[in-house]
């Protein structure tokens, strides 16, 4: 039996059991907003972030508002190469009648659907920063401050993938949100 011992409540919830080489979901929890709030404490990114992830797992009209990236073969098309996607250039226009973490933060971003066939679980919803710079708090339109850089937070967790046929845990970095920082500069 497989369980994540780290990162996401949601992904804790899940586990899965080895028969005959494959791993099958054998639990798949969805927890109540008091049990997000119990496990995540206070904070905010991780509290919606499990919202929105347990809104996808439980409602498929939900999940189909979002982008799904099938990435199951990108290694083997490119040569053993990630394919990496372009952020927009262009910040959304900020709303500070938002209600949402991810549109009201300073280095907003939106959420999209991974999906690998060979990793379980295949669905891991992924944030997508929205801009390189970062919403400036000193300009009266909150224009993109292109002297800040908008970057993905991000944590590893085990999960079981597909490699030649045999099942093994690999370290899988999970992007919650972004953040806005000072870039470095060499």
């Amino acid at each position: 039996m497989i369980n994540n011992t780290e990162g996401s409540p949601i992904l804790d919830l899940l586990q899965y059991e080895e028969k005959d080489g494959e791993y099958e979901l054998v639990k798949k929890s969805i927890p109540t907003l008091d049990k997000i709030k119990e496990l995540c404490g206070d904070d905010e990114i991780c509290i919606r972030y499990n919202e929105v992830y347990a809104q996808v797992l439980n409602d498929t009209e939900y999940a189909s508002q979002f982008t799904v990236i099938d990435v199951t073969n990108d290694k083997s098309q490119n040569g053993g190469k990630k394919q990496r996607t372009k952020r927009s250039l262009q910040c959304p226009t900020f709303n500070p009648a938002s209600t949402s973490v991810e549109q009201r933060s300073l280095s907003p971003w939106t959420y999209v659907i991974h999906q690998d066939r060979n990793r379980r679980p295949s669905t891991i919803l992924q944030a997508k920063c929205l801009c390189y710079g970062c919403y400036d708090m000193d300009s009266p339109t909150l224009a993109e401050n292109i002297n800040l850089v908008s970057t993905p937070i991000r944590y590893s967790v085990r999960l079981p993938k597909r490699i030649n046929g045999v099942w093994v845990r690999r370290p899988y970095n999970i992007q919650r949100g972004c953040q806005c920082q000072v870039p470095l500069y060499m």
